[in-house]
């Protein structure tokens, strides 16, 4: 029977909030912090064109886990993250909400070589800016 991975939330001695990866036994495989912030930002951004933020190349010899994303600006932006050239999912800030971030369940594998893209898009009539930032960590292969 296969083993089963789930991933798990728990305090540490110091009472910090942890995330791991543990197996049915509840033994830790791996941590998944501390994390990398890979961050990126766009100043001028026209209206209606997607502009790249922050793109991330997955080096030979590693897996990438991304954990979560995280966007503004200064504008209602629409945030899309891509793997490779296909759209993986989307998010909307707005003027109520002007920081928007997701942090997964369970992290997205990425392989050797393919490239994670957060990308914007606004309709505004002037340029704007925009942040975005990629979380997430490496293990070799």
């Amino acid at each position: 029977m296969a083993e089963i991975y789930r991933y798990s939330s728990f305090s540490d001695n110091t009472g910090s909030p942890k995330r791991a990866l543990v197996d049915s036994k509840r033994r830790v495989i791996f941590s998944l912090w501390p994390v990398t912030f890979y961050p990126g930002e766009q100043s001028n951004i026209p209206s209606g064109a997607d502009y790249s933020l922050v793109s991330y190349t997955v080096p030979s010899n590693y897996k990438f886990y991304l954990v979560g994303w995280t966007g503004t600006g200064s504008a209602d932006g629409v945030f899309t993250l891509y793997k490779n050239s296909t759209k993986i999912l989307e998010g909307r800030n707005s003027v109520a909400q002007r920081n928007i971030s997701d942090y997964f369940n369970f992290p997205a594998e990425f392989h050797a070589g393919d490239v994670i893209t957060l990308k914007v898009r606004h309709f505004r009539s002037d340029t704007q800016s925009f942040f975005g930032a990629l979380v997430g960590f490496s293990i070799m292969e």
